[in-house]
């Protein structure tokens, strides 16, 4: 008996030994430098230079500029937001394409252990002097959102390759492979604000 489970434990150690690690994915924002075919080199907040391979099923989303009058009672958005009071204070707001209902629900974001994402519909808007405030409802519950004046906000759009070109800003979702991020996804925002990684 003890042999038969030594020989299994054995086995399993061997079968985890030669199992591939699970690549972590990484998510890098920058500045497109340099577009090569496949090869991009981005440029980080930090001034690190990145080396990005683009794969051949690669989607790529475009977060164009939006603003509070674009979002409308029965809008579909995104908001990452802090504590404000009984309320919440968006951080980001991001509009989804009419019938997207995508990631619907509330839940943590960001590093900051109260930070939130609400992905939600809007019920009500609001807007008196450059601020906005929203009610979103999720789940049967309501949340109150103040959007002030300096709040990124995107609506996103399908975008295109040719989008990912000298200049353009980018948020890469990817795993790291011999030095470059193999990249599964892009986003290009128009707004250097966003997305928001706190």
């Amino acid at each position: 008996m003890r042999t038969i489970t030594a020989t299994l434990l054995s086995a399993a150690i061997v079968m985890a030994l030669a199992a591939p690690a699970v690549a972590e994915q990484q998510r890098i924002r920058g500045e497109v430098q340099s577009v090569s075919g496949q090869q991009v080199t981005l440029k980080t907040p930090e001034g690190k230079n990145v080396k990005v391979t683009l794969e051949k099923d690669l989607r790529v989303q475009h977060a164009a500029k939006a603003s509070l009058a674009d979002i409308k009672p029965g809008s579909f958005v995104g908001t990452g937001a802090l504590p404000d009071g009984k309320d919440w204070k968006a951080a980001e707001v991001h509009i989804f394409p009419a019938g997207s209902r995508t990631g619907e629900g509330h839940r943590p974001w960001s590093t900051n252990p109260a930070g939130t994402m609400t992905n939600a519909e809007v019920t009500a808007s609001a807007v008196s002097a450059g601020n906005g405030k929203l009610t979103l409802n999720t789940g049967g519950q309501n949340y109150t959102i103040n959007v002030p004046p300096e709040t990124p906000i995107v609506r996103f759009e399908k975008g295109t390759k040719e989008m990912i070109k000298k200049g353009a800003w980018v948020e890469v979702v990817g795993e790291e492979k011999n030095g470059s991020v193999d990249a599964k996804s892009v986003l290009v925002s128009d707004d250097r604000r966003y997305p928001v990684r706190n």
